[in-house]
């Protein structure tokens, strides 16, 4: 394999030069399609998701919806 690694999103190797893949979804309601996310994911092999829309609450566990080799960022609305 050629070319400098770097560490990437979540700590997981990239080599450089690789173009960064980035998905954006409309993702109202995720917890009932979680399944068809995931596959949109695996399809693109996305290194960075914006999930917009997904009506998460603040009891809803990070873990339910995130795989754990993604960092998570959240702005659940209060209302």
């Amino acid at each position: 394999m050629s070319g400098e690694e770097r560490v990437g999103l979540a700590g997981s190797p990239q080599i450089e030069g690789k173009p960064l893949v980035l998905v954006q979804v409309n993702c109202r309601s995720i917890l009932n399609k979680i399944l068809e996310f995931w596959n949109l994911v695996d399809t693109y092999n996305s290194d960075v998701i914006i999930g917009m829309e997904p009506w998460l609450r603040e009891e809803i566990n990070n873990a339910e919806v995130v795989r754990d080799n993604y960092s998570t960022f959240r702005r659940d609305r209060c209302t």
